[in-house]
């Protein structure tokens, strides 16, 4: 099982969840433009701030909130 972090809605931190799905699931949605990538380190940086916050009007609930992460692509 692979997790996820996810937010709801525009709130705060407490609209972020843990979601749990399986390499199958996460298969499902695979196109030629995405990617699975095993995430070692993933800051949370202001601009994920502004997006929880409601402040950035382009992200639509719910969302995956960051933007940087440093990891191993799984599957392409």
């Amino acid at each position: 099982m692979y997790k996820s972090l996810k937010a709801k809605e525009f709130k705060n931190y407490d609209s972020i969840v843990i979601e749990k799905k399986s390499m199958e699931v996460l298969r499902k949605g695979l196109d030629a433009t995405h990617s699975i990538v095993k995430l070692h380190a993933s800051p949370i940086n202001p601009l994920d701030i502004l997006k929880l916050s409601g402040g950035i009007f382009t992200v639509k609930a719910p969302f995956t909130p960051g933007s940087e992460g440093s990891g191993i692509i799984v599957e392409s």
